[in-house]
């Protein structure tokens, strides 16, 4: 998010975690019945990385 104006972006950093993961769980507060904004944010920068390929070509998630 650096190139959209942000001062940093620590996503990098978490997303490597997830990618070293065998399973992500994410949890959430809830209020009425939606997750937290952070929750997500979390899940749409997840998203984008969708269509990510490992190393067979295969879609890393």
């Amino acid at each position: 998010m650096t190139e959209r104006g942000w001062d940093k972006d620590d996503w990098l950093k978490v997303y490597e975690k997830v990618e070293a993961a065998d399973i992500l769980i994410i949890g959430s507060a809830i209020w009425l019945g939606e997750k937290t904004s952070v929750c997500t944010q979390a899940i749409e920068r997840l998203y984008a990385s969708s269509g990510d390929l490992n190393e067979a070509g295969q879609y890393a998630y």
